[in-house]
């Protein structure tokens, strides 16, 4: 008597074999290119939304969603509090481009802390951007932190 294949086990060979092929992908790190603009949604007195421009790049040839952040928000040297992005998104494959990034930042007296940079921004258009933390994406059943640390003067402006 012949037995026959039994597909009960075919999802475990199918994961094993996922996870082998997985496992020999080199992984390389996302860029952060540069930040194009921060815009002024709108500011409570311990939160601040911002949209965000942000040019990035992922050199590998796999997508991967951003699931989540924990930044430190700096405008003009002065901590703002912590930034999360409000929105999952996904890093196109092996390509640099543009996206726009719905910020939360939550801390204490923002108000208070904006009115320095919303002076600065209006005499020259620009202020000192600084994000400091960690990204975490995914890629199937794949997670991974990056560290994130840039500084850059980007046009800045309210929209209220």
């Amino acid at each position: 008597m012949r037995k026959r294949f039994s597909f009960k086990f075919a999802p475990f060979v199918l994961l094993f074999t996922g996870l082998f092929f997985l496992s020999s992908c080199q992984v390389e790190q996302v860029e952060f290119m540069e930040l194009k603009n921060v815009v002024v949604k709108d500011v409570k007195p311990k939160e601040i939304y911002l949209d965000v421009t942000a040019v990035l790049d992922n050199p590998n040839s796999f997508s991967i969603k951003i699931i989540d952040s924990d930044l430190d928000l700096y405008l003009e040297g002065n901590k703002l509090g912590k930034a999360t992005l409000l929105e999952e998104f996904t890093l196109e494959s092996g390509e640099q481009k543009a996206y726009d990034l719905k910020v939360k930042a939550v801390g204490d007296n923002i108000q208070m802390k904006m009115l320095p940079v919303m002076l600065s921004a209006a005499l020259t258009g620009k202020v000192t951007v600084k994000l400091q933390g960690d990204i975490t994406g995914r890629v199937a059943l794949i997670k991974k932190k990056v560290k994130v640390d840039i500084t850059q003067e980007v046009r800045f402006k309210k929209e209220l």
